[in-house]
């Protein structure tokens, strides 16, 4: 335990299982998620309604508390729909960059032998970027979960690594 190395074992060991959780079903850990996210909003609605039910006076603690019942709900109902529209969102904008970036190449060309093919190719990727995200928002949250699993799995490994040097020390 000493300088924090008999917890490098144990919290390799919980990254590379979570890490491996969602690179292997992204699914299941955004419908966890949402749970999450809906039982936490419960939560705070709870204090809000008792003190209006304890408080017949305070209306503006009940109505609260019944708007996050509602916020509740409404992420129970819609929590897909909601999560698709970060992604259809960064994909407007990433859209609009790229184009930005692809009009804007030869205005910014600043010597004569410098080519502008990348500052377009980088447009056009950025653009291509968009219009997936724009197309298949679910999708990419998956592949967002899945790359965060495997950024996981790196991290517990080196933590093991670690540990063991470590050890050795």
């Amino acid at each position: 335990m000493k300088n924090g190395h008999g917890f490098a074992i144990p919290y390799a060991v919980w990254l590379i299982l979570l890490g491996a959780w969602f690179l292997i079903a992204p699914g299941s850990v955004s419908h966890l998620l949402k749970w999450v996210i809906v039982i936490a909003i419960v939560l705070m609605a709870l204090p809000p309604l008792v003190q209006g039910l304890r408080n017949r006076d305070d209306r503006f603690a009940l109505s609260r508390g019944l708007g996050l019942l509602v916020a509740a709900l409404v992420v129970l109902v819609l929590f897909r729909s909601l999560l698709s529209f970060v992604p259809l969102m960064l994909g407007i904008l990433l859209v609009l960059y790229g184009i930005n970036a692809i009009a804007g190449a030869r205005a910014r060309k600043q010597y004569v032998n410098v080519s502008v093919v990348p500052s377009i190719a980088y447009g056009v990727l950025v653009t291509l970027v968009g219009i997936v995200l724009m197309f298949n928002p679910f999708g990419a949250i998956l592949l967002t979960l899945r790359i965060v699993g495997g950024v996981m799995l790196v991290m517990g490994i080196c933590e093991v690594l670690d540990g063991m040097r470590g050890r050795r020390a």
